[in-house]
């Protein structure tokens, strides 16, 4: 696409819908690879920590991208896209400075990001559809909204894994040990017999309007598997935040989100009821100021 809008002399400017950390880690990577021959998916596997300039605490190798660490991902998509990212006029960012200024400025610092040029850096976010707000919350979801209209304020938790995440049955197991024995009401698939046990506190559903839900007086936690930006959609609304990754980028997600921007607690993966059961603990304390 670049090369066409080269052609025709129109400024081209790539828009980025993750964050400027995931920015900095892609163009960081690209930059070993190009100039300093170093193939990322052998370096994860040798350094246990990694210096990402876009992040001010050395990043564990277990938290990186699975889109950088697969050989055959990387090489022949993000890499490749990472290199025309230097090639555009501009680099539209889904972030705001205020937000990420350590690695909104780590752009500005000379050869931070290897010897050729990085374009400009604009960061115009968060652009979130917060119009779901009002327009989903009516359609075809009436009678949940209706139920969490009659909950007591802050009394629920939003438990999101996502569309493509899965747990193992003795995981979902103790998530559902850890609700019931913390939570006065909540929402997930669980086990069986949690379904009548919960019939009264609690909802299990497919898809919902995300932001609708969590900007709702009744809810007071939410539980995100952190994908990309979306659990950030939990601090707009001033909604407490408890990070649970699965797969793909969502561990980088966490990551930012708890050590980078203090922003959420980390919920462990190795899934027992002693850890569901700590977590749990440290997000109730939210009504109590967390």
């Amino acid at each position: 696409m670049i090369d066409v809008a080269e052609a025709f002399d129109v400024p081209c400017y790539v828009f980025f819908t993750c964050g400027a950390a995931t920015l900095g880690l892609m163009f960081h990577f690209q930059t070993l690879e190009d100039e300093q021959i170093k193939e990322i998916s052998n370096l994860v596997h040798v350094e246990m920590k990694l210096v990402i300039p876009s992040l001010t605490n050395d990043v564990p190798s277990s938290v990186i991208p699975i889109f950088t660490t697969r050989k055959e991902i990387w090489r022949c998509w993000f890499l490749k896209a990472t290199r025309e990212y230097r090639r555009a006029k501009g680099i539209i960012v889904n972030t705001f400075a205020d937000l990420e200024p350590h690695a909104i400025n780590s752009f500005l610092m000379e050869y931070s990001y290897g010897t050729s040029r990085l374009p400009p850096i604009f960061p115009i976010g968060l652009v979130l559809n917060t119009s779901q707000i009002q327009t989903q919350s009516t359609n075809d979801h009436s009678e949940m909204m209706e139920w969490m209209d009659i909950q007591p304020e802050k009394s629920g938790a939003f438990l999101c894994v996502g569309s493509i995440g899965s747990f193992k049955l003795d995981q979902v197991k103790e998530i559902a040990v850890g609700l019931e024995k913390e939570f006065e009401n909540h929402g997930l698939a669980l086990p069986e017999g949690f379904l009548d046990r919960a019939a009264l506190i609690g909802k299990v559903v497919g898809w919902i309007p995300q932001m609708a839900i969590l900007s709702h007086p009744a809810v007071g936690g939410f539980v995100s598997y952190c994908g990309s930006w979306f659990a950030i959609s939990g601090y707009l609304v001033w909604c407490a935040n408890c990070c649970m990754a699965i797969v793909g980028e969502q561990q980088f997600s966490a990551f930012q989100l708890v050590k980078e921007l203090a922003m959420a607690v980390e919920i462990s993966l190795d899934y027992n009821e002693t850890n569901e059961h700590q977590t749990n603990r440290e997000r109730n304390k939210g009504s109590h100021g967390w």
